[in-house]
């Protein structure tokens, strides 16, 4: 009985979006948000921070201020960035830094008004940070957690490369929405349109499970999960991760694993502890990335059974 109240779950699932909990982010609001961060720069380069006006109105930068946070998460080095009265338009966007020839060095620069320069600026560490943006109020409008990991695993040196937001729609927290910016753009886009923007749902990949119901009881009769993820080239990126319907990770079955053009990962019914998993509905968080930006996130539903 409790197989067909699985099954029943499960196709409910297939026709609907599979939310996993704590792991993608609510949408959010339009307005001023943080879309590129340059924290380690070449030598003679500098840091910048890239502002998208995320609203169908221009938006006023005066008494905006960029921070970042310590220890204890609190506030500090609040730094205002400009007094002077002016407009960033729709679709449009802002690089910050305290020296924008430091940036005209290394990088292509499309709009010269889109340099903001600012006598101040918060300290953003090589390996590891946090970048928020603030109005007037010091009401934080936007903030993002960056480390080093964020880049494209294929990428050996860091160093003078940004990362990008990948889209607007969910929040900056969350950290599959940043990749490295690509080769083809510099490495860094300041003050125009990222290079990596609005990359998911553009691979040609096909992710399938095989079966969706399966029975890791030994009998030699679908006994594992097979998933299967077919590219059009090689130099793919996979990251498959199971959770539960609470939306815990039961277990990472690849971890920025290169893929050729077809690809199968098998799943035991074991967690990462190699005991069995209960029976139920589990989640498989499934993506993908290249070196050129592109980048796709699949969520698949299984059902694990005692029995058929």
């Amino acid at each position: 009985m409790a197989i067909f109240i699985y099954i029943f779950i499960f196709l409910l699932l297939s026709f609907g979006s599979i939310e996993s909990r704590g792991e993608e982010p609510e949408p959010i609001k339009s307005g001023l948000l943080i879309s590129e961060v340059l924290f380690n720069p070449h030598p003679e380069g500098c840091d910048f921070v890239e502002i998208y006006n995320n609203s169908a109105y221009p938006e006023d930068i005066s008494g905006l201020f960029l921070a970042t946070r310590d220890a204890s998460k609190a506030l500090k080095q609040v730094i205002q960035l400009s007094v002077n009265k002016q407009h960033i338009s729709p679709g449009a966007y802002l690089a910050v830094t305290t020296s924008p020839d430091g940036i005209r060095r290394f990088y292509r620069t499309r709009c010269e008004e889109c340099l903001l320069k600012t006598p101040k600026f918060p300290t953003y560490t090589n390996q590891a940070g946090c970048v928020v943006l603030l109005n007037k109020d010091l009401v934080v409008l936007d903030e993002m957690n960056y480390d080093e990991g964020m880049h494209d695993p294929l990428i050996t040196e860091v160093e003078g490369i940004s990362l990008e937001r990948v889209s607007f729609s969910v929040a900056a927290s969350w950290k599959e929405n940043w990749h490295s910016a690509t080769k083809s753009a510099g490495f860094a886009t300041p003050g125009y349109q990222n290079s990596v923007l609005g990359v998911p749902n553009q691979s040609p990949e096909v992710v399938s499970v095989d079966p969706e119901v399966f029975t890791p009881n030994g009998d030699g009769l679908n006994d594992q999960l097979t998933i299967s993820v077919k590219t059009d080239d090689l130099g793919w990126i996979l990251n498959i991760t199971i959770l539960n319907c609470a939306g815990r990770v039961v277990r990472i079955l690849a971890n920025n694993a290169n893929t050729g053009r077809s690809e199968q990962v098998v799943w035991d019914g074991l967690d990462g502890d190699f005991q069995k998993v209960q029976p139920g509905i589990y989640i498989l968080n499934i993506s993908l990335f290249n070196r050129d930006g592109r980048h796709r996130k699949e969520r698949k539903a299984c059902v694990v059974s005692d029995r058929l």
